[in-house]
């Protein structure tokens, strides 16, 4: 399991490395409750579910790749951006969600 935090306007860690079969937790720690975890491709999406210091949403990556992310009411003023590569051989993400 590997987790990323969400604060304030961002993730932590941006970009993460994981191995197929893996999964990531995303785990709310900030105070504004309007971020989600949106992937770029529309493979998945937590929704406005992070409403408390705590909430989680989890995801497990089967297939290689690289799958971007953004928080739909952050990514365009706060760039609030990550990344997760699946597999060593995963592309970079663009350098904006790195």
């Amino acid at each position: 399991m590997h987790i990323v935090q969400i604060k304030d306007n961002s993730y932590d860690p941006k970009t993460l490395t994981i191995q197929p079969g893996e999964t990531v937790r995303w785990v709310f720690s900030g105070s504004d409750t309007t971020h989600t975890v949106t992937a770029k491709d529309g493979s998945f999406d937590s929704g406005a579910m992070f409403k408390t210091s705590g909430a989680t949403f989890e995801r497990r990556f089967d297939t290689g790749g690289t799958f971007e992310y953004s928080c739909q009411a952050h990514s365009q003023c706060c760039l609030m951006r990550g990344s997760v590569k699946v597999g060593n051989s995963a592309p970079p993400p663009d350098p904006t969600y790195e």
